[in-house]
């Protein structure tokens, strides 16, 4: 967005605006992993995953460390490599939705 205004003096301003998204778009990505993170209450870092292209059978092999390096917080990285952990002890090919 451009805004032009014009001073008392009659001298023009314009000023470059980013403009705001209205709304968010909902994460793209494995909705697997989207309905897993949401299970964990972490919904909110889904979209850190699509960007880093991490799926639901990807996530299996990430570490906490893994996680941290891709600025999740240690608290929840530790909550999703335990919850995983968990889900694959479980079932080898599904990750399972805990309730924390």
């Amino acid at each position: 967005i451009v805004s032009v205004s014009v001073t008392p003096r009659g001298v023009v301003e314009s000023k470059e605006e980013e403009e705001e998204p209205t709304h968010r778009a909902a994460p793209v990505g494995d909705p697997e992993l989207f309905a897993f993170l949401g299970g964990l209450g972490l919904s909110a870092l889904a979209q850190r995953f699509a960007d880093e292209l991490i799926d639901a059978a990807t996530l299996r092999l990430l570490t906490v460390e893994d996680l941290e390096s891709m600025r999740i917080p240690p608290a929840a990285a530790q909550a999703i490599v335990e919850a995983v952990s968990d889900a694959t002890a479980a079932d080898s090919k599904k990750l399972v939705i805990h309730e924390l």
